[in-house]
């Protein structure tokens, strides 16, 4: 590695000591996705692991098949099997073909594919995620969602959001420029289709920042001006994707907000809903929405239609005749049941809220959860589980996660209250 690499990489990890060692210390999944700004960021990471002995990370990379890349994914395949035996993972989507099905673009087609693996991956390794965004990055989609009318969060794509890694925006601007003319010592796929002025992104890298640059514009100090993460520094726990990191972990942050029925009824217009769902995103630390989120999810409101709908960053649930339950990908609400036996006694700890009951015996019960078909004898009547959620207005998504009490091998109690126990007319436990 060049001498003058090996500096910048030093002077990187000093400032990540100061302020990330907590993190940095856990497994890491590593985006890669071939160019040189996730080639910067693998670089980094092997340096890392040689000089201070942090974890090798597990390597990901997404072919999109986009254009004829049947070579690049074979050398791509081979470079990480040669330098990350057993620590990569490569997977091929038909992307084109993906877009076309969801009714969107390329870019985000293949970036919803890449998140949702990513957060698979990072939860079931008990590891975070690492890409290699960087402050140019940060920019780009600042002036994205301005022109777009999307809505702005300045703070949006932090070194450290509790779920992502992005050491790259500790860089300066000299430090990434000096990083581009080294990195390429190294073997780049760099995609072709980045240097095409058919997408939007690449029209703004290519004509307007070098513009603004040349103006005097200072792409690290804006980022830093504009960013605080006091709440990531003081974090000293990991959690992956169903676990947000921050100090308000501790102090209990609500896992969801709900929006009453009655209030979503009363929406009349998009401009109307766009304001009153930006304040419940902003309530739970998220960006504002998009137009195409404001577009989509106003046509269900009106029409009263039961929905799910997800973002990379939260999912919106709604039942015709419930509220509409606003769950980031954060909330404690996606973790797995935690479990505590004793002699004489169980207790259940989910979502942030509680429930034991004594036990006559300890054997004979266990936790599980729903299954097709799955039925609880309840007032002498036998009631299937998917109609008590659904009645319940229990999001879709969540339905798996609700612990349920069995006993004999038979649901004897579905604690429905540890999803939510405190909206009003909310039922007690269903027990048999």
């Amino acid at each position: 590695m060049d001498s003058r690499l090996e500096i910048i990489y030093s002077n990187l990890w000093n400032r990540i000591n100061k302020n990330y060692d907590q993190i940095i210390q856990k497994k890491a999944i590593l985006s890669f996705s071939g160019g040189k700004d996730s080639r910067i960021l693998l670089e980094f990471y092997i340096y890392l692991h040689r000089n201070h002995n942090i974890p090798i990370p597990i390597v990901f990379h997404l072919a999109h098949n986009i254009r004829n890349s049947e070579q690049e994914i074979i050398e791509i395949r081979d470079f990480l099997d040669t330098h990350f035996e057993n620590n990569n993972i490569l997977i091929s989507k038909i992307i084109p073909k993906l877009s076309k099905r969801i009714k969107k673009s390329l870019e985000e087609t293949g970036r919803i594919v890449r998140r949702k693996t990513l957060f698979k991956l990072a939860h079931k390794n008990n590891a975070y995620i690492t890409t290699g965004h960087h402050t140019k990055d940060y920019f780009e989609t600042i002036l994205i969602n301005l022109v777009r009318d999307g809505g702005v969060q300045f703070n949006t794509m932090r070194t450290w959001d509790g779920n992502i890694f992005r050491p790259l925006t500790l860089l300066t601007d000299k430090e990434l420029n000096e990083c581009y003319y080294l990195i390429t010592q190294f073997k780049i796929w760099e995609d072709e289709t980045n240097q095409s002025d058919l997408f939007f992104r690449n029209r703004i890298r290519m004509q307007i920042l070098p513009l603004l640059e040349k103006e005097g514009l200072k792409f690290d100090r804006v980022y830093n001006n504009l960013h605080d993460d006091s709440e990531a520094i003081h974090s000293n726990t990991f959690q992956s994707k169903y676990a947000k990191i921050n100090n308000q972990t501790s102090k209990k942050t609500k896992p969801f907000l709900t929006i009453p029925r009655d209030t979503c009824l009363s929406i009349s217009s998009t401009s109307q809903w766009k304001n009153l769902f930006d304040i419940h995103l902003k309530m739970l630390s998220l960006s504002p929405a998009r137009r195409s989120t404001i577009l989509e999810t106003y046509e269900f409101l009106i029409n009263e239609k039961s929905f799910e709908y997800k973002t990379n960053e939260y999912l919106l649930s709604k039942q015709s005749s419930g509220p509409l339950f606003l769950i980031p990908h954060y909330s404690s609400c996606f973790d797995a049941a935690k479990i505590e036996y004793s002699e004489k006694s169980i207790e259940i700890h989910w979502n942030q809220n509680s429930w034991k009951m004594n036990l006559d015996q300890k054997d004979g019960y266990h936790i599980g959860y729903i299954e097709n078909g799955l039925c609880i004898n309840h007032n002498n009547l036998k009631k299937e589980i998917s109609e008590i959620f659904r009645t319940n207005c229990i999001p879709k998504s969540i339905r798996k996660l609700v612990p349920i009490v069995f006993k004999e091998n038979k649901p004897y109690i579905i604690l429905i209250k540890l999803w939510n126990n405190e909206l009003e007319n909310f039922p007690k436990d269903w027990k048999e």
